[in-house]
């Protein structure tokens, strides 16, 4: 299995994405349908520039979304390591389910900044 990196992200690839969420994780099964693409936030200079990856979203029953969407490689941890979370994205649907899997024993979540961060989502814009 390759590893989870930008060069092997490709056009016709399946990917899992993990939403790590403690108990409350879970998988999304993507296709691939082109070449990650550079997206600058050009109003947050604080931001640095991120990578989305162009696909469908595949459903349960195995049928495929009509509509393209996009997902961030730093929000799944691709790209480079964010700060925010600990979502992650696999090539294999057993490798996503043994994370899903570790993130509801060991309440895996989205990272705060210590004891008082504010407990809503925070894009950290201000």
């Amino acid at each position: 299995m390759k590893k989870m990196c930008v060069k092997n992200i490709k056009a016709g690839k399946t990917v899992y994405y993990v939403h790590a969420l403690g108990e409350n994780s879970f998988t999304i099964k993507y296709l691939v349908t082109g070449r990650p693409k550079t997206y600058r936030f050009e109003h947050v200079k604080s931001l640095s520039d991120s990578l989305f990856v162009p696909s469908r979203y595949v459903f349960r029953d195995g049928t495929i979304a009509k509509i393209e969407s996009t997902f961030s490689l730093v929000d799944a941890n691709v790209q480079q390591q964010n700060d925010y979370n600990k979502h992650r994205l696999f090539f294999s649907r057993k490798a996503a389910n043994r994370y899903v899997e570790l993130c509801k024993h060991h309440n895996i979540n989205l990272v705060h900044s210590g004891d008082d961060a504010d407990p809503f989502w925070d894009y950290r814009y201000d």
